[in-house]
This record gives C-alpha cells, sequence and structure tokens, in this order.
C-alpha cells in the first residue's frame, strides 16, 4: 500500500435503466441541463440524475463530495477522512446520514443501529470514476422513500460495463497517493466482466499525520443490457487512519496549539466491508421489473475522544465505538403501464426488506486504544420491511397526478449486557403519498407534492430502561424506552421552467414537520428524544450555457429550522444550515483543454438553542484543468481550497477539559463538581494543495 504512487482517472458517460415507451412517466431526470426534456417527466422540481462524467470533471477533496452534485447538499469532516463525512441538507446537520438515505447498487449504505450513530452512511467504499449515476430525490414524496429519507436520497450506480482499460495515477501534497486499475474483459456479445481495484494513502495536514491507507476492490459480471440484463457484484474495502478530532478554540486563539493540531494522539479506527449483489432489470413494451439480493459484512473500530480530560482526569474521556454485522437484504419493482377511458396510468408495486444481524454494538471506555470499562455491549437482530405502492395518471397531455401509500414494517430484539436494557420491539408506520405536475406550455412545469416519511430509531433506545453511562450522574436510574419509529410530514411546491434557449431553471419551496428531532447519541450509548421540529425553505438552481464552450451553474438554497417550542428564544436548532450556495464554471477551451472552477459557501448557524452562539460561514473554491494530449492519455490538475481560506468544517458548542486547562477550577482534577470549560470546537478545512493526475486507457 506505501509503495503506490499512482492515480486513475475515468471518465464515463452511461445509459441509465430507462424504459423504451411512449409514456413518459417511465423515463429518467438529468437535471442542471436541458430542461425542456424533463417537462412531463418529472414528478418533483427537486430530483434529477447526475451523470458520471459530469462527477469527472469535478476536483474533489473527499470521496464523500460526489454528494455534492446534489444542489443544497453539503459535505464536511469533523474527524479523518477515513470515517463517514458530516451531511447538511435542508436546514438538517444530518450527522452522518441519518435524515438521508444513500444506496450503491440498490444496497442501502446506512446502517441501523450503528455503533456511532444512527443511519451512519460512509460512502469511501465507493470508486466516483466508476459511477455511472446519482439519482437523487430531494424530500420523501416517492413511495420508494423509506428509512432516512426525509430530507431526500441519492442512489449511485456503476458502470454497466467498461469500454477499454484504465490507469490513471495521482500524487498530492502531503503524501498524497491514488492508484485505480480497471480492466474489461468480453466474454461473449452478452456477457461482460470488468474489476478494478483501488489504492489510496494520504497523510493530511494535521501535525498528526493521519496515515490514511485505503483498498478498495470491484468486480461486476454483467449480462444483457443495462435495462434488461442482470449483474453479480463482489465489493470489498479496507481502511485504516489516525484521526485528528475537534479541538478547542480556545486553545488556538491562545496560541496553545496549531489549528491543525490534536490533544489525543491515540483517536482513529479502521473499518472493513464486503458485499455481493444481484441486480436484475427485464422490461417489456407495457412492463418494468427490477429486483436485488445483496449480502454484506461490515466492521467498525472507532477511536474517539471529544472532551479530553472532563470525565476522567487520570486516564482521559477516549472511547472505543465497534459495530460487526451481516446485512441480508433484497428488493423487487413492478412498473406496469395501463389505461382507463383513454386515460394513461402507471403502477407501481414494490417490496424492500434488509435483516441485519449485528454480533456486536458496542461502546467501551479506553485510553490509547485499550478497554478500560463497558459503557454498552449489545447483540441485536433488526429487520425493516417496507412495501409500497404508487399510482400515476396522465389526466390531459399537460396535467399529471400521483397518489401513493408506503407501509414499513420494523422488528427489534436487543441482548444487552445490562439485562434491564435487552428487550424485544415492534412498530409500523404508513405513509401516504400525493403529487401533481402541470406543464402549461414546453418549456414550463409546475409541481405540487406532499408526503409523510419517517426515520428509524436506534434498537437499542426501544429497549433501554436503565442509564447505562458510568460517567452521567443518573448511572443506573431509569430511564424510559424511545419509539421505534419517527414521523415526518413534507410539502413542496415547484417549478422547472427553460427561460431561453440555454437559460435552465428549477425553484422550490418545502416545508417538512418532524414528530421528533429524536437521535440516539452512540458516543453515550442512549437516546436524546428531543422537541418536535418544523424546517421551510426555498431553493434555486439555475444553468446557463452562454455557448459551445462556456457553462454557468448556480445553485441557492435558504431554509430555517426551528423546534416547536412556547419558549421561542431557546427554540434553534443546532448546526442547522440557513444558507448554501454553489458557483460552478465550465470552460471548454478547444478538444484538448477543460477547466471547472466551483465555489462552495455554507452559512452560518446557531451551536446553542438560544441562537447566542454561532458558527461562522464558509467559503472554498476548488478548481480542475484538464489537457487531454489524445483520446488516449490526459494530464489533470486539482486545486483544492485555490483562495487558501481558513474556514472551519464544522464546529460543536460543549464543555471540555485539556491537559492545558487544569488550572481552571472548572477542570481542576482536585475539584470533584469540575463542569469543564463551555467553548466552541472545530474541525479546521484542509488549507490548499495541489494534486497532479495522470489518465491512460487503451
Amino acid at each position: 500500500m506505501r509503495s503506490s504512487r499512482f492515480f486513475i482517472y475515468i471518465s464515463f458517460c452511461y445509459s441509465s435503466f430507462a424504459v423504451a415507451s411512449d409514456m413518459p412517466v417511465l423515463s429518467t431526470v438529468t437535471v442542471h441541463s436541458q430542461t425542456e426534456k424533463h417537462i412531463g417527466i418529472a414528478t418533483t422540481a427537486s430530483e434529477g440524475i447526475i451523470e458520471g462524467q459530469s462527477l469527472t470533471q469535478r476536483a474533489i477533496l473527499r470521496t464523500g463530495e460526489i454528494l455534492e452534485t446534489v444542489p443544497g447538499l453539503v459535505v464536511t469532516q469533523h474527524s479523518s477522512d477515513g470515517k463517514a463525512n458530516q451531511y447538511f441538507l435542508r436546514g438538517f446537520n444530518l450527522d452522518h446520514g441519518t435524515d438521508f438515505a444513500t444506496s450503491v447498487l440498490d444496497m442501502p449504505v446506512n446502517m441501523p443501529t450503528h455503533g456511532h450513530g444512527q443511519g451512519y452512511s460512509d460512502l469511501n467504499f465507493v470508486i466516483p470514476e466508476l459511477i455511472a449515476s446519482i439519482h437523487y430525490r430531494k424530500g420523501s414524496y416517492d413511495a420508494k422513500d423509506g428509512d432516512f429519507a426525509s430530507a431526500g436520497s441519492a442512489d449511485i450506480d456503476y458502470l454497466w460495463s467498461l469500454p477499454q482499460s484504465m490507469l490513471l495515477t495521482t500524487l498530492g501534497e502531503h503524501d498524497y497517493q491514488r492508484l485505480v486499475f480497471a480492466q474489461p474483459q468480453t466474454l461473449s456479445a452478452s456477457n461482460k466482466l470488468w474489476y478494478a481495484l483501488e489504492l489510496q494513502r494520504n497523510n493530511g495536514p494535521w501535525q498528526l499525520e493521519e496515515d490514511l491507507e485505503k483498498v478498495n476492490a470491484v468486480l461486476r459480471f454483467t449480462h444483457g443490457k443495462p435495462d434488461n440484463g442482470w449483474a453479480i457484484n463482489v465489493l470489498a474495502y479496507d481502511a485504516s487512519w489516525q484521526a485528528t478530532d475537534q479541538i478547542p478554540e480556545r486553545l488556538i486563539q491562545a496560541g496553545i496549539l496549531d489549528r491543525y493540531d490534536t490533544i489525543d494522539k491515540t483517536d482513529g479506527g479502521n473499518s472493513r466491508r464486503l458485499s455481493l449483489s444481484w441486480q436484475h432489470r427485464h422490461n417489456q413494451a407495457e412492463q418494468q421489473s427490477q429486483s436485488s439480493f445483496y449480502v454484506l459484512n461490515y466492521e467498525l473500530d472507532l477511536y474517539s475522544n471529544f472532551s479530553y480530560f472532563l470525565d476522567n482526569p487520570s486516564q482521559g474521556d477516549q472511547f472505543h465505538q465497534v459495530d460487526n454485522r451481516t446485512v441480508f437484504g433484497f428488493e423487487h419493482e413492478q412498473t406496469q403501464l395501463t389505461s382507463f377511458d383513454g386515460l394513461p396510468i402507471q403502477h407501481r408495486l414494490g417490496i424492500e426488506g434488509r435483516y441485519d444481524a449485528i454480533d456486536e454494538v458496542g461502546l467501551y471506555l479506553s485510553q490509547a486504544r485499550q478497554n478500560t470499562d463497558t459503557i454498552r455491549e449489545d447483540k441485536v437482530q433488526q429487520a425493516l420491511v417496507g412495501l409500497y405502492g404508487q399510482q400515476q395518471i396522465q389526466w390531459t397531455p399537460s396535467l399529471r397526478s400521483l397518489i401513493g401509500l408506503r407501509a414499513d414494517f420494523f422488528y427489534s430484539e436487543v441482548e444487552a449486557h445490562l439485562n434491564a436494557n435487552s428487550g424485544q420491539e415492534s412498530a409500523h408506520m404508513f405513509s401516504p403519498k400525493f403529487g401533481l405536475s402541470f406543464n402549461p406550455t414546453p418549456h414550463d412545469e409546475y409541481y405540487a407534492n406532499w408526503g409523510y416519511g419517517f426515520h428509524s430509531n436506534d434498537a437499542r433506545g426501544t429497549s433501554t430502561r436503565l442509564n447505562p453511562d458510568p460517567r452521567d450522574a443518573n448511572y443506573l436510574q431509569a430511564a424510559a424506552p424511545s419509539p421505534a419509529l419517527v414521523k415526518t410530514r413534507a410539502l413542496e411546491l415547484g417549478l422547472r421552467t427553460k427561460l431561453a434557449k440555454n437559460l435552465d431553471r428549477t425553484l422550490a419551496i418545502w416545508q417538512l414537520d418532524s414528530d421528533s428531532e429524536l437521535v440516539f447519541i452512540g458516543d453515550a450509548g442512549n437516546t436524546e428524544e428531543n422537541k418536535p421540529s418544523k424546517r421551510y425553505g426555498v431553493e434555486l438552481s439555475q444553468h446557463y450555457a452562454l455557448n459551445d464552450w462556456l457553462s454557468l451553474e448556480a445553485d441557492i438554497t435558504w431554509s430555517k429550522a426551528r423546534f416547536k417550542t412556547d419558549n421561542t428564544s431557546e427554540s434553534y436548532i443546532p448546526n442547522a444550515v440557513e444558507k448554501t450556495g454553489t458557483l460552478g464554471i465550465n470552460m471548454q477551451f478547444s478538444s484538448r483543454w477543460f477547466l471547472d472552477a466551483r465555489l462552495r459557501y455554507l452559512g452560518s448557524r446557531p451551536l446553542t438553542e438560544d441562537n447566542q452562539i454561532r458558527a461562522e460561514s464558509s467559503t472554498v473554491t476548488n478548481l480542475k484543468l484538464s489537457y487531454h494530449y489524445n483520446p488516449q492519455l490526459s494530464l489533470r490538475l486539482d486545486v483544492l481550497n485555490v483562495f487558501n481560506q481558513q474556514n472551519q468544517d464544522i464546529a460543536y458548542y460543549y464543555a471540555s477539559c485539556t491537559p492545558y486547562d487544569q488550572q481552571d477550577s472548572a477542570c481542576s482534577p482536585q475539584n470533584p463538581d469540575r463542569t469543564g470549560i463551555e467553548d466552541v470546537h472545530v474541525h479546521p478545512a484542509e488549507a490548499r494543495s495541489f494534486r497532479v493526475s495522470l489518465q491512460g486507457q487503451w
């Protein structure tokens, strides 16, 4: 791994699974270009498909930033690149994935009842250059959207076949090295095989070298065509790293710590993922079906220390989170085209399910990666099955309606190390959906959508009856179990329009209510069942092709997020981002030169419920310059954080004690009533860096 000094960059276009039919409701949607083609096809203003080729044109710092192609979605990191990213969308701090559902090759990525956080969505096993498309939906207006999809969802698909072999290498600052090799094998006219390998190392700008080592491998066998065939996929991933977690601003401002410094030098972890999946697509003139089955094994060992020496002034506050599971899942969807009294009708019926056999989901106190005490050590069996139906009717050439219903059934069985916290739980949730689409002209379409969604709770939260955390003053005191499923309600009004020949625009006004901001605190082993909430906002996206070689893209979002409470002075939701924006410029100078520059703005946000403490806004600009020597060879330069902005990737407000605070009575080891020093804790964005890539294909 350490000897790898190469980078592979793969650029492809892809034809997604689409049905050839005169019924437009079965077609796919590509947002940010050619809006006219979307009229009469999309069911909301905030859905779309990102083609894989557009991903290869962007400079990205981390794998998870592929999701920043979704308008309004921001991806950051508060720890090492080996850990799942932090996501923000529609006034949500999505943490590591809660309320935004992701899937890869029809396999859900979000992990329920996870050692670090409910819905943990780690995309580090994805190889961006192999992506064919990302199909995204914001809001839960489609009956297919189930657990974790209240704010939205993204389905990532890989290429069906590779036209040729590829090798591309990258070298960058901070010992950044990456290699991807991909090789196709044509077995027959209808049977094809391809495989790919990714190797990556990175130390980052941190005082403590990140020592990230990552291996990704993909093997894909396909039969037939993407819209009428089947595929078998094997994915393998392994990574290890040292982490630089957030540190107090007080130490940075006093000059005690560098902004890239750390306090606990033993934080870090390792993660592994191995999966086998099968996908099938079958299309006839008036019928479409798709099925998949998967089995995966997943492991995570994660060591973190966010309060340093607050709880234990001698050994420190490091804790160890463990997740070891095997997941079995399936999905099947059938779409039928019929007509009634001359009205075209599309019927969709689907079923999906997953079973998580979690051998160990644990939380331990540790020191220098050695366990010292057990907070939770559980064995969990959890199942979630969803049934859904949806119908679209084309009432007139310009008016369509959508109505759907989804039913989800939850079951869990927890075997806890504290017998009182063991138990079984079952629950169900019904989620109706409704939508209207109206296109009065060939260049405009209006949308109205309403729907229920939900997210599941960590199964341990449904059976917890005693506080398991020895660090807490209420240790072993009675605790109330939490509901297994939390309902959300969403509303959206939207417009998709072509203002001029080369100017596309989409507009969405939305609202989302949640019955509870319920979160299982993986760092404490218990559930924080917060107040109900309301969010609403506006999103505007534009794409303007000035000419054949220059185009502009702009996305602007504004949102307001509040707890529903009588005390309006303490109704702010911490880390609920209020404003985001992106501006992209694409320039094709000639057949050989291409430039993509992209600015991303992440607005200020409250860190406390009274809004007295706020995180700073941040702006980062990335640039990619490509030179194609010939169709087989190209050279690329990525400039990340072009203007070297000293931004914060993430900020939190809480109490901590560091070795430098022991003279303060709030952190003195001799003070049994120490409460720590409340402060903003930040993880900085990385400084400007350069990466050079060489791509070859044959």
